[in-house]
């Protein structure tokens, strides 16, 4: 084939006229009435208008509690839940806690691949209802506190000493359901 024959656009003639196509749509549509009325309805259902995301639900829930540095941890403002658990329990050095943060934060979300080299959709993990996921919950400090009665009784003081400074830290960065919980958990903590 020859490059000049290859050419586009000299033979746009027998495709027509956009404006041609667009004045035709707009005199349908003004001087419908009636049953042509309805028609016109249907022609304008095939624009696909997606909603607008909704609200947050790890922000309205931080609304209503806003003093629980775990929920401030999952949103991510480290620096707000920092500053809470300084005025709360007097926390110093949050060296140690560190890998709890960061647990915290990536443990209530997953990427989820909808298409090859398309966009991930964002999922956020939750316990219940609004609560997010959170890696302390009253089982696992109760698993701590038992595992370090079991050591200390065999007499590693080391590990044993370990796994209760790890309860003492993990403590605050949970969220407690109910009195109940809140009272059990002061006593794995005394």
């Amino acid at each position: 084939m020859n490059i000049e024959e290859a050419k586009w656009g000299e033979d746009d003639d027998s495709l027509g006229s956009l404006d041609d196509e667009l004045d035709a749509q707009a005199t349908t549509a003004g001087g419908a009435t009636g049953e042509d009325a309805s028609t016109n309805v249907d022609v304008e259902a095939d624009i696909f208008v997606p909603p607008m995301p909704g609200a947050d639900p790890y922000a309205s829930l931080l609304q209503q509690n806003p003093s629980n540095a775990a929920l401030n941890i999952a949103m991510g403002d480290f620096s707000k839940a920092m500053s809470l658990l300084k005025c709360q329990i007097s926390v110093g050095d949050f060296a140690p806690l560190k890998q709890l943060f960061v647990d915290t934060m990536t443990l209530n979300r997953v990427k989820l691949q909808t298409m090859p080299h398309g966009p991930y959709l964002d999922m956020k993990l939750k316990t219940t209802a609004s609560m997010p996921l959170l890696p302390v919950s009253l089982q696992s400090l109760e698993e701590r506190f038992a595992k370090g009665i079991d050591l200390t009784t065999k007499g590693d003081f080391g590990a044993s000493l370990a796994m209760f400074r790890g309860l003492i830290q993990a403590a605050p960065l949970m969220a407690v359901f109910s009195q109940q919980e809140a009272q059990k958990v002061k006593g794995l903590i005394k």
